[in-house]
């Protein structure tokens, strides 16, 4: 996700400096593929494309309190 989608990216590091300032540590982050919205007959080809890319991942991020 890019601008003008996006007017901040938020990455790993991002929330390991938020959680230490607000008393939380990372507990687990995970980059996946999203959901493509395509033909199903479409949508296992682009995902296993934006995999090898890199594009098209979302980032989910558990964190707890301390």
């Amino acid at each position: 996700m890019h601008a003008p989608f996006h007017l901040y990216e938020f990455g790993v590091p991002s929330f390991q400096a938020n959680g230490d300032i607000l008393g939380y540590d990372l507990a687990f982050h995970e980059h996946y593929v999203c959901k493509t919205y395509m033909p199903t007959f479409l949508s296992p080809l682009l995902k296993a494309w934006m995999g090898m890319t890199g594009t098209g991942m979302q980032l989910s991020i558990w964190l707890k309190k301390r």
